[in-house]
């Protein structure tokens, strides 16, 4: 099935439309999520009102992604994949495998560190003419990739905290642990050659007895 472009136009610099009297889902909220490279994360977006879900269709956008900002779309009892942003096919399921109950959330699976934006959930009017609803939540995600140097305000490098710091740790004992051996090996290796006769000089050994003339 088809969409018509409608449903999709150029993200509008002021992105929360003049509400439709027939539809008209209040902004619930502004939240921030943090998460690390590789999780799966749920992007929550709820409505208190009764929805008739035959007649409406459910977005996930991304404005900064330009016009093929679709990160999410449901209608009819199922989602679009071929309308969504190439980065974000076969990643994003709703929670529930239904919209029950004015759940709207999904689970963003795998993210990494392109997947921090701004994300916007709404339902829009689903017709001949589609009208498109007020945003219902924005999400803010901030994915962190345990792995990165970050530089600190006093100018110190670091690493981020996460998986890869046990690695440097275990890393760095190994490296200690080399060490201990090097001088253990030094300190035989002098203590030998003191031990060795010097070639070329030799002590005189004096007679007990006297000289015969």
């Amino acid at each position: 099935m088809n969409i018509s472009p409608a449903w999709f136009s150029d993200p509008d610099p002021n992105p929360i439309p003049d509400p439709n009297p027939d539809l008209c889902f209040p902004l619930s909220g502004v939240r921030s999520i943090s998460a690390g490279v590789g999780d799966d994360v749920t992007l929550p977006c709820n409505t208190s009102d009764v929805v008739n879900f035959e007649d409406v269709a459910v977005e996930w956008t991304r404005p900064d992604l330009g016009p093929d900002h679709c990160v999410f779309f449901y209608r009819d009892d199922m989602p679009y994949p071929d309308i969504q942003h190439s980065s974000y096919e076969d990643r994003v399921d709703l929670v529930h495998s239904q919209l029950t109950g004015g759940d709207l959330s999904v689970v963003l699976k795998n993210v990494t560190t392109n997947d921090s934006g701004t994300f916007e959930c709404r339902l829009s009017q689903a017709s001949d003419n589609p009208t498109k609803g007020p945003i219902s939540t924005i999400i803010i995600l901030k994915v962190s990739d345990p792995g990165e140097f970050s530089v600190s305000s006093d100018g110190n490098l670091g690493l981020t905290t996460g998986l890869p710091v046990t690695v440097v740790i275990g890393v760095t004992v190994v490296i200690g642990v080399m060490g201990v051996i090097g001088v253990v090996l030094l300190v035989y290796s002098r203590r030998r050659d003191m031990r060795r006769p010097v070639s070329g000089h030799s002590c005189p050994v004096e007679s007990s007895g006297d000289q015969e003339d």
